[in-house]
């Protein structure tokens, strides 16, 4: 008697946990979607964002002459900044920096930035950051959704 409550307990507690796991997965595809939005606007937000992560990589990397994959799209949003991302990685690092557009690539937003010769390359892009950060947001999120 005492092995079936303690069973359905168990089963109760591991179906309460597999329906919060399914909300937050829901609340992680709700944010891309709205990003796919986000990134196919023209707000002024999402081009400081790009220009932003290009220059953290651009930093991570350490400057130098570097290669920017973008989706189409995203090359004539960032275009006129081109300049001042170069002059900022160049203040920081003190090193010589040149941007140069490379191939376009199939992201939802965001970059690659790599060297010319292809040797160090950061991923800068929308999909690859939600991976990078979904652990560290996944407890922020269910604190958020479950007042734990």
């Amino acid at each position: 008697y005492q092995q079936i409550i303690s069973e359905a307990k168990m089963k109760s507690r591991r179906m309460e946990l597999d329906s919060r796991e399914e909300v937050i997965e829901e609340s992680f595809k709700k944010a891309e979607e709205k990003l796919v939005k986000i990134a196919a606007s023209e707000s002024a937000e999402y081009k400081e964002s790009i220009k932003n992560i290009i220059t953290e990589a651009a930093l991570e990397i350490g400057g130098g002459d570097l290669i920017l994959l973008l989706k189409q799209e995203d090359e004539a949003k960032i275009k006129d900044s081109i300049s001042e991302i170069e002059n900022d990685v160049k203040a920081k690092t003190g090193k010589e920096t040149n941007l140069e557009m490379g191939n376009n690539i199939n992201t939802i937003g965001g970059t690659i930035v790599k060297t010319k010769n292809g040797d160090i390359e950061v991923n800068n892009t929308i999909e690859a950051r939600m991976l990078r950060f979904k652990k560290s947001l996944r407890s922020e999120v269910a604190r958020i959704l479950f007042k734990w």
